[in-house]
């Protein structure tokens, strides 16, 4: 979070938080949220939960495997950033664990700073 939001180190925060999710993700199996969100953006989107799973994860794939393409210039990082510690910090809601200090001041930034991708409540 601290990468995202003093450093705008993009891609520091995806693959660190995109580690978190990953981690956090194999302790909850099917209860983990990279699980929930992959089944509705195939149902919504009409497409296989791999290709779901492959859009889902497209900033960490491109940062640990290619670091080239021409689509990557245009592509939202800081999103990617944003979306990538929201993740993570939903598994550890998921597992009952209590969220670091930190995640309250994500929020409020990502409200103040990106209100379309903050939750309105």
């Amino acid at each position: 979070m601290r990468l995202l939001i003093d450093h705008r180190a993009y891609p520091s925060a995806c693959t660190l938080a995109g580690a978190a999710e990953e981690l956090l993700g194999k302790q909850l199996g099917e209860m983990a949220v990279f699980k929930d969100l992959k089944s509705v953006l195939s149902n919504a989107k009409g497409v296989t939960p791999n290709v779901a799973g492959e859009a889902l994860n497209f900033a960490r794939n491109w940062m640990k495997h290619s670091g080239k393409g021409d689509d990557v210039l245009a592509h939202d990082w800081e999103a990617e950033a944003i979306q990538s510690i929201a993740r993570a910090l939903t598994n550890l809601i998921r597992m009952d664990k209590p969220l670091p200090p930190e995640a309250v001041h994500f929020r409020v930034w990502v409200r103040e700073h990106r209100p379309e991708l903050g939750n309105k409540n």
